[in-house]
C-alpha cells in the first residue's frame, strides 16, 4: 500500500529541515539533545519509504525538546521562548499541515471526546492566565499545550493501520534500546558532562551524570524521564512478547526486555519504578496465561528487578545504595529528593486555600518553586496551578481513557488488538501511578503516550471492535 504522502515532496524537505533543526539544538543547548539526535538518525531511515514514520520523529523529538527546555530554563523563559521556539513551532506547524493536506481524517476529529477533553482542559488553562502570578511562565505552559495538542492529531493521522502502527512500535522499542545505551554509557563516568567541540561560544557536548556521586543513569533526559519512557518501551516490548509464535523471535525480545530493565533501574528512580509494578499488575491479572502463574510472574518480574539493578550498579553497589536510594529518600534533610517533595506540595496546599480552591492561575506556582521547574507531581501541579476545575477535568481525561480502552479490550475479540490495548491499559496505570510523584500536567512525554494509546482505541473500533464511534 502506498503512503498517500508518499509523493508530496514538500514533507520531505519539511521532515529534512526539522532534522537540521535538531542539529542546530543540538548546538545551542547541548545538556540533553545527544541522544534526540542519535534518535533522529536512526528515524532518517524511513523519510523515503514510510513518510508517515519519519513524522512520528516529529512528535517524539518535540516532547524530549519541550521537557528539555523546560528544565534547562527554569523561570527565564520569555526571551529564549522567542528567540529559539519559533523556529520549532514552524517546523513542527508545517510537517503537520503537509500531513494534514487533503486528509478527510482531520474531520473525524471533532466528534472525538478525547480531543474535546484536551480543548476543554487547554482553555481554562488559558482563562486561569488572567490571574496567573507568573504569566510569563505560564505563556511558555501555553506553548507546551499547544505542542501537546500536536501530538494528539499527529498521532491520530499517523496511526490509521495496523503497518504503521508495527512501524512505530518496532521504533519506539529501538529508541528505547537507544536510551537504555546511552543511560548505561552515563554510569561509567565520573564526571558531569563530555566537550567533543569547543570554538570560542561553540559547544558541542553531552550532559551524562549531573550528579555523578549518586550513579544515576541518563538516557533521552533525566533521569525521571528516562525511566518514565522506558516504562512504555517495556509495556510494548512485552506485548509483542505476548504476540509472538516463534520461540526464538521471543527469546530475542526478552533479552530486550532484560536490557531496558537495566536502563530502567539505572535510573534509580522511584516513582517509575511503582509505575513499572503497576505496569506488571495489569498484565498479570488481564492475561489469561499469567493469571493463571501469578506467584511465577510477580517472581519474574522481581527478578527481572532484580538483575536490572544488579547489572547496572555492579560497579559500587554500596555508593548507589547510601546516595541513590537512603538519602534521597530520607525526610530529615531539605536536600533530598523526598523532602523537596514534601515541601513544595505543603507551599501548594496553603496556596490553594489562600485562592479558594481556584488555582494561582497557569504558571503561578512556577514562582514559589523557584528555581526548580514544577512541583513533583501531575495532580498537585494541576490542582496548584489550575485548582479543583483543572484537576477535575484532568481526571475526567485520564478516566474517559481508561474506560474507553478498557471497553475496547472487552469486546474485540481479535488477539492482536486485544494485546496491545492491554499494552495501553498497563501504561496507562503506570502513568496515573507515577504520576503521583513527578512531572507535571503539560508533560510532553504524558500527552504522546495518551495520544498513541488512544491511537490504538480507534485503530481497534476502526478494524471491528463493535463499539459505536465516540
Amino acid at each position: 500500500m502506498q503512503s498517500d504522502v508518499i509523493n508530496k515532496k514538500i514533507l520531505w524537505i519539511e521532515i529534512i529541515v526539522f532534522q537540521l533543526l535538531i542539529a542546530v539544538l543540538l548546538l545551542l543547548y547541548p545538556n540533553y539533545y545527544f541522544a534526540a539526535a542519535v534518535v533522529s538518525i536512526f528515524f532518517m531511515a524511513f523519510i523515503f519509504s514510510v513518510p508517515e514514520i519519519s513524522l512520528f520523529l516529529v512528535v517524539f523529538t518535540i516532547s524530549v525538546e519541550q521537557a528539555a527546555l523546560y528544565l534547562i530554563l527554569g523561570s527565564n523563559v520569555v526571551e529564549t521562548f522567542l528567540i529559539y521556539h519559533v523556529f520549532a513551532v514552524i517546523a513542527f506547524i508545517s510537517s503537520l499541515a503537509a500531513l494534514t493536506l487533503g486528509n478527510k481524517r482531520i474531520k473525524s476529529l471533532e466528534k472525538d471526546k478525547f480531543f474535546f477533553l484536551y480543548l476543554l482542559f487547554f482553555l481554562w488553562g488559558c482563562l486561569t492566565l488572567f490571574w496567573s502570578a507568573d504569566r510569563s511562565n505560564g505563556y511558555f505552559k501555553t506553548y507546551n499545550f499547544v505542542i501537546d495538542g500536536m501530538m494528539i492529531v499527529s498521532c491520530y493521522l499517523i496511526i490509521k493501520t495496523k503497518r504503521y502502527l508495527n512501524w512505530l512500535i518496532g521504533a519506539t522499542v529501538a529508541a528505547g534500546v537507544i536510551t537504555t545505551v546511552i543511560a548505561l554509557y552515563s554510569m561509567g563516568l565520573d564526571y558531569p558532562g563530555e566537550i567533543y567541540y569547543n570554538y570560542r561560544n561553540l559547544i558541542l557536548a553531552f550532559t551524562f551524570n549531573p550528579r555523578p556521586e549518586i550513579m544515576r543513569g541518563h538516557g533521552i533526559l533525566s533521569p525521571p524521564a528516562t525511566a518514565f519512557y522506558l516504562n512504555t518501551v517495556i509495556s510494548y516490548t512485552f506485548a509483542v512478547i505476548l504476540l509472538c509464535r516463534k520461540k526464538i523471535i521471543k527469546f530475542i525480545m526478552f533479552v530486550v526486555l532484560m536490557f531496558l530493565f537495566t536502563g530502567h533501574l539505572s535510573t534509580i528512580t522511584k516513582g517509575s519504578l511503582l509505575g513499572l509494578l503497576a505496569i506488571a499488575t495489569v498484565f498479570i491479572f488481564r492475561n489469561e496465561f499469567l493469571k493463571k502463574r501469578i506467584f511465577t510472574s510477580y517472581l519474574v518480574m522481581l527478578s527481572l528487578i532484580l538483575f536490572g539493578f544488579l547489572a547496572s550498579h555492579i560497579d559500587d553497589l554500596s555508593r548507589t545504595i547510601e546516595f541513590g536510594i537512603l538519602r534521597t529518600m530520607s525526610t530529615s534533610s531539605g536536600t533530598t529528593s523526598v523532602s523537596y517533595r514534601m515541601m513544595f506540595w505543603k507551599k501548594g496546599i496553603v496556596k490553594i486555600f489562600e485562592t479558594y480552591g481556584i488555582g494561582v492561575g497557569m504558571g503561578g506556582m512556577q514562582h514559589e518553586f523557584y528555581p526548580w521547574p514544577h512541583s513533583h507531581s501531575i495532580y498537585f501541579s494541576t490542582l496548584y496551578d489550575l485548582g479543583f476545575t483543572g484537576l477535575i477535568i484532568w481526571l475526567a481525561i485520564l478516566g474517559y481513557a481508561m474506560k474507553k480502552s478498557v471497553d475496547v479490550y472487552r469486546v474485540t475479540t481479535d488477539k492482536y488488538y486485544r494485546t496491545m490495548i492491554l499494552a495501553f491499559i498497563a501504561n496507562l496505570s503506570g502513568i496515573l501511578v507515577n504520576g503521583l510523584t513527578d512531572f507535571e500536567y503539560v508533560y510532553g512525554m504524558i500527552w504522546l503516550q495518551l495520544a498513541f494509546g488512544m491511537a490504538i482505541v480507534r485503530l481497534a473500533k476502526k478494524n471491528g471492535a463493535g463499539i459505536a464511534e465516540t
